[in-house]
């Protein structure tokens, strides 16, 4: 449980960074009109050792994000859906629902951690460079702190945001990387395929989840 809990933080932290932070300009803007979102994501996380997650994410409504794991197997059985206006979190194991009002997220400790990350990637925590090559453009935030912290040794965390830039003015999400200053510690996460959901099968995830 501890594991499942870890990724699905991982999973809200970035979820909401994708959908809240103003920072993200332009972000998804060839898919403004849908409010359903279909999203293949595979995370690889390079700490000790190397792990991959791989992830369908469901973006339902302008209001719902369900997250259906697809690999590893530990996670199969377990699908998360989380309400973004109620702030409730959905679980759904073996076709049974339960419900996690704010209390009891909080008993868990998921909205201390994700609130604490969202802090962490206030831009006006950050420097950002932006490089431009072709038609990709690299995002790269860079702690404010970052050479006192090395003065006095310590580790720090940066980011970067990678685009597909075909367009003025539209950017399409291709990874978002966290890794620590020497870069020999991260977790990507790569966007496979993203595409707009039809409203009838739209309805049909959200039934599928909750019945």
């Amino acid at each position: 449980m501890i594991k499942r809990r870890k990724i699905l933080i991982i999973f809200l932290a970035i979820s909401s960074l994708f959908f809240s932070q103003e920072t993200i300009d332009g972000l998804l803007k060839t898919y403004l009109g849908n409010k359903n979102l279909e999203v293949e994501v595979e995370v690889l996380f390079e700490i000790t050792e190397t792990k991959k997650v791989s992830a369908e994410i469901d973006y339902l409504g302008n209001r719902y994000l369900i997250i259906t794991f697809e690999s590893p197997s530990l996670l199969k059985s377990i699908h998360y859906c989380y309400d973004l206006f109620d702030n409730t979190l959905y679980t759904n194991v073996k076709q049974e629902v339960a419900q996690y009002d704010l209390i009891s997220v909080y008993t868990a400790n998921i909205p201390t951690l994700l609130e604490n990350f969202l802090i962490f990637l206030d831009p006006s925590n950050f420097d950002i460079e932006i490089l431009k090559e072709e038609n990709y453009e690299v995002h790269k935030y860079l702690p404010k702190t970052r050479n006192f912290l090395k003065l006095i040794n310590v580790d720090f965390t940066k980011f970067n945001v990678y685009y597909f830039h075909p367009w003025e003015d539209i950017r399409l999400l291709e990874m978002i990387q966290i890794m620590n200053s020497t870069e020999n510690k991260k977790v990507s996460l790569k966007i496979e395929k993203i595409k707009p959901v039809d409203e009838k099968t739209a309805i049909c995830k959200l039934e599928n989840f909750f019945n």
